[in-house]
């Protein structure tokens, strides 16, 4: 009898002992309607992260996004209503996980006044500065099923608020790419077009992919959006 009891406590102690520490992510987040808050998560050494919001896309906008730092997650999220929204977060293959609210706002957090800058010095030795000046030039391109959706597409990008932003801050053209787009010549995927499209494979068309025009870093990848406050929102968000 004893010898039974020593044994299941050694399994149980073994299944203690190889399970996971929950994904590390913020309690809560607080986050204006039409605003977006930032989502950093963390899976255990190892670990998939697994997530689920409990909300649906009437409530928020809730997408993954590129993060340059190893084992880290980064989403946004921005409610479209006021009231809670959580989001449950687990490592894959392990029942035990964590939990996010995120506080949506009423409105939109007010802005204070602009402080006035002092009068500007002459400088006796003046110095090029070698840095860029304005907002980062966002190139933007969309992999999609052109035959199903081209007449909503053209709808989107020829939205008038759109086109101003883009005239104003000197971003280059949209660049809308059918999932099958190939070569007239070689029935290849044409270079250029390649890595946005093998990109997109198995994921749910549109995707949308944000660039910093002069350096190519990848600013955003995800679903396109279908409103294009939103999707200002995003691009104000990365600088643009």
């Amino acid at each position: 009898m004893l010898q039974n009891v020593a044994a299941v406590l050694v399994v149980a102690a073994l299944s203690l002992a190889g399970k996971a520490e929950p994904p590390v992510a913020p309690k809560s987040v607080d986050a204006q309607v039409g605003g977006i808050a930032e989502v950093v998560v963390r899976a255990a050494d190892g670990k998939k992260l697994g997530y689920q919001a409990g909300f649906g896309p009437d409530r928020a906008l809730f997408t993954e996004v590129v993060s340059k730092v190893p084992g880290e997650s980064k989403f946004w999220l921005s409610p479209k209503a006021a009231g809670p929204l959580v989001v449950t977060w687990w490592n894959v293959g392990e029942d035990s996980g964590s939990v996010t609210v995120v506080n949506g706002g009423s409105d939109p957090a007010p802005q204070p006044p602009a402080p006035q800058p002092p009068a500007p010095q002459p400088n006796p030795n003046p110095r090029p500065n070698p840095k860029p000046v304005g907002p980062v030039k966002v190139k933007a391109v969309i992999v999609e099923e052109t035959a199903d959706l081209a007449a909503a597409r053209s709808r989107f990008v020829g939205d008038a608020k759109i086109q101003e932003r883009w005239k104003a801050n000197g971003h280059p053209g949209f660049t809308v790419l059918d999932k099958d787009t190939k070569d007239g010549a070689t029935n290849a995927t044409p270079a250029a077009a390649k890595p946005y499209i093998d990109r997109a494979k198995g994921k749910g068309l549109p995707q949308l992919y944000l660039m910093n025009a002069q350096t190519g870093d990848l600013l955003y990848e995800g679903p396109a959006f279908d409103d294009p406050a939103v999707f200002l929102a995003v691009v104000e968000k990365i600088g643009g």
